[in-house]
């Protein structure tokens, strides 16, 4: 009898992020992470007795080609805000989904861009734009 085996893993040609409505398609890299703040509670002796939990994190990085940054600037521009740095409310839908049919959906809510940098060197073919961000939020909706 022959049995099943599956050893697809989702690639990069899965992935389909869309930022604030529009699907990104000169992204180059995207991660997000969540964090909570853990603290050891002692007593008695050397040996904790308890780990209490704080404040959640939320924050990431996308990497985007120039002609993508430019996009999103001129949309942020275009609503108002004087810079990226100022936008609020952004969201960014990131989106998995192979030949398996195996589906993966994230909603990074409400982010705001930390930082925006601009560099090339010499013979450089493309320009990439790290934007990192924090979050208020990061959901699993599939």
């Amino acid at each position: 009898m022959a049995e099943y085996f599956n050893s697809s893993e989702y690639a990069w040609s899965d992935l389909q992020v869309v930022l604030n409505g529009k699907v990104i398609t000169g992204i180059r890299g995207i991660k997000h992470s969540m964090e909570q703040d853990l603290e050891e509670v002692y007593g008695a002796g050397v040996q904790p007795l308890a780990i209490q939990e704080g404040n959640m994190k939320y924050e990431g990085e996308i990497t985007l080609l120039k002609m993508e940054a430019d996009d999103l600037e001129t949309a942020v521009l275009a609503a108002g805000y004087p810079s990226v740095l100022k936008a609020k409310g952004l969201s960014i839908v990131v989106h998995f989904e192979n030949d398996e049919g195996y589906v993966n959906t994230k909603i990074v809510s409400k982010l705001k861009i930390s930082k925006w940098e601009e560099s090339m060197k010499q013979n450089d073919k493309f320009m990439e734009i790290a934007v990192p961000f924090k979050a208020l939020s990061i959901q699993k909706v599939s």
